[in-house]
């Protein structure tokens, strides 16, 4: 995919080269080689990154073709980005890895966060604040909930009664040597109880 001059990711690399966009200082190396420029290596790291993240946008955008859009792969993408950076922009590192894990979630179908974001239905600064374990789908979030339960339950082990009267008596029994066994009254109608 060929990027015209006019196009939003020429437009980002621009304003990020001309400086309006801040970046880390050069000492706070935030996962930046010793001996490169901290701005050139944040600047082709968000170009790249908003390149990435349109090019998801206008393949969702064409799969969905009979969906009315509120927001343009472009702008999107831009706004995710900046986004992003404000984010994160102590730590190349935790930027990209951040940007790597949103990268993943908004191309999974099943989550359908991509398709949220252009029809409106969720706002980039809500996707970008998003806990890790939300970048997930909702039916792969009831399934975990469920198999938590589950599990919870079963580590609770014996199922306590609901009412008093399933309690059994204790005083009915007796312990004997190999186990409880029933008290010889009980069992023997011809017992004398006087």
């Amino acid at each position: 995919m060929a990027i015209s001059h006019n196009s939003p990711v020429k437009k980002i690399q621009k304003s990020i080269i001309s400086g309006s966009q801040s970046s880390v200082s050069a000492t706070d190396r935030g996962g930046i080689a010793i001996g490169d420029d901290p701005d050139d290596v944040w600047n082709k790291t968000r170009a790249a990154c908003v390149k990435a993240v349109m090019k998801t946008f206008e393949t969702e955008k064409n799969r969905h073709k009979d969906v009315e859009w509120r927001e343009s792969p472009q702008s999107a993408a831009s706004k995710y980005e900046q986004c992003l950076f404000k984010k994160n922009s102590y730590s190349l590192n935790a930027y990209k890895l951040r940007f790597r894990k949103d990268l993943t979630a908004l191309k999974n179908s099943k989550t359908e966060f991509a398709l949220d974001i252009l029809a409106g239905e969720l706002d980039i600064d809500d996707f970008v604040s998003f806990d890790e374990k939300d970048l997930i789908s909702k039916k792969q979030q009831a399934k975990d909930s469920k198999l938590l339960d589950e599990e919870l339950k079963n580590k609770m082990g014996k199922q306590f009664p609901t009412n008093i009267n399933q309690i059994k008596n204790q005083n009915v029994f007796i312990g004997e040597k190999w186990g409880i066994s029933e008290s010889a009254a009980k069992i023997d109608p011809d017992f004398d109880e006087d």
